[in-house]
């Protein structure tokens, strides 16, 4: 929402409250609405709906219960949690620039950066999917370190685009805000295929998904020597920097249609499966194998499971690509 008037006030929450009410500002950073009987924190990792709204007896004020931490506020309390590093004032701030309340004495880049939800009407043409959204964040020396330690680069991060993310919404409700014990990057194969990673999470709760996409497919070139069909995008986007292309179904227990497996062998004169070397990823590939006659490939000559933790691990990735191609 946008106002033209652009007064030259005194920025307060009364001041807020002249464009905006409170329960805009709850519905706008928790992704909730006010009658929601229970959603997720957007103040920490929340599996499971452990907030509420609730009205103070005496003033009517609308506050928000988390009773997973015991924490609760009103919506500038809520703002406030979620900006820790920066002073109440600034809040104020925020949730003018984010709700279009009017405040010509604060430059929008004096403000901090926070990218905007892509609009749910961007998405309604899907309506039976499930939706994901998210806050895209700035990269920091930890992202980068992390990715960096897998042979994946910041600008090939861009290239597939894979971006560090702030806050995430599934159908509407908050699942997630960030926390350093916690990062999580969006794989963005569309406007309405998105795929959550959250690396430090155990196995089974490292992903949140909505696409069917095959990963890496966009940024290969239009034909080549050789292809590697592998089991993720991590792995896609180092054996990019390898010049080797690459792509990788959604899971390793799936493998690529018909009619992407027609598509590349019109493109590629070789194409081999490189997925992992245990029980899950022997059985997609010999599924490949058994669909379309694609050869076998793996790491089973080293000690690593895959090729980035290959790399990781401080072995020589070229090495084991010659051997994989010879």
């Amino acid at each position: 929402m946008k106002f033209s008037l652009k007064p030259k006030e005194k920025l307060t929450k009364d001041y807020v409250r002249r464009f905006v009410t409170d329960n805009q500002i709850f519905e706008y950073y928790t992704g909730a609405p006010v009658n929601s009987e229970r959603f997720c924190s957007p103040l920490r990792v929340d599996k499971n709906p452990t907030c509420s709204y609730f009205l103070t007896s005496e003033r009517k004020v609308l506050m928000m219960k988390d009773f997973g931490t015991g924490w609760s506020g009103n919506c500038f309390d809520l703002v406030s949690s979620l900006y820790p590093q920066i002073e109440f004032w600034e809040v104020l701030r925020v949730i003018a620039r984010d709700l279009g309340v009017p405040y010509d004495e604060t430059p929008i880049e004096e403000m901090p950066k926070s990218k905007k939800r892509r609009n749910l009407k961007q998405v309604s043409k899907a309506e039976n999917k499930t939706i994901i959204l998210f806050d895209e964040r700035s990269w920091n020396q930890r992202d980068i370190a992390y990715w960096n330690s897998y042979g994946v680069r910041q600008e090939v991060l861009t290239y597939f685009n894979i971006f560090p993310v702030e806050r995430a919404w599934v159908n509407g409700k908050m699942i997630y805000s960030k926390t350093e014990e916690d990062p999580c990057y969006a794989y963005v194969f569309s406007e309405i295929d998105v795929k959550l990673y959250f690396p430090k999470r155990k196995k089974q709760w490292r992903f949140i998904n909505n696409s069917q996409a095959l990963q890496g497919y966009k940024q290969l070139p239009q034909s080549g020597e050789r292809l590697l069909v592998t089991k993720s995008l991590k792995d896609v986007a180092l054996l990019y920097d390898y010049s080797v292309p690459a792509v990788a179904p959604q899971a390793e227990s799936s493998i690529i249609t018909e009619e992407e497996y027609k598509d590349l062998k019109s493109r590629f004169k070789t194409i081999l499966s490189l997925y992992d070397p245990d029980e899950a990823g022997l059985k997609g590939a010999k599924r490949m194998e058994d669909a379309y006659g694609i050869p076998i490939r793996n790491l089973s000559f080293t000690s690593s499971k895959d090729i980035t933790d290959l790399y990781r691990d401080g072995g020589d990735v070229s090495l084991a690509l010659k051997t994989i191609f010879k």
